[in-house]
């Protein structure tokens, strides 16, 4: 006997308990058998997102009134369950804009 849950829908961070019985008869006399009943509880703990940068630090080198470097990247993934929705944006000190 195999159980499937289907976390399909369900928020990351959540957990979810329910219960399967099981019963069992004889199928000549048609009475039920001895420990039937039986209940198993399931527990289904949905991972949350986790977000992954593979890296704190992009180093440019520059001249002023040069040309712009070339880009740099990195890499961010979802290392937990559920979906992950992310933004990024410059923060800018002293007023500079230059990223």
């Amino acid at each position: 006997m195999g159980v499937i849950v289907d976390a399909t829908g369900v928020a990351g961070g959540s957990t979810f308990t329910t219960s399967v019985t099981i019963r069992a008869m004889d199928p000549l006399t048609g009475n039920v058998v001895a420990g039937s009943p039986f209940t198993v509880n399931v527990t289904i703990n949905v991972a949350p997102p986790v977000m992954q940068i593979n890296t704190n630090t992009l180093s440019y080198t520059a001249n002023a009134g040069g040309v712009n470097s070339s880009a740099l990247s990195l890499t961010l993934t979802n290392t937990g369950g559920d979906g992950l929705t992310w933004s990024a944006s410059p923060l800018h000190k002293r007023g500079y804009r230059w990223v």
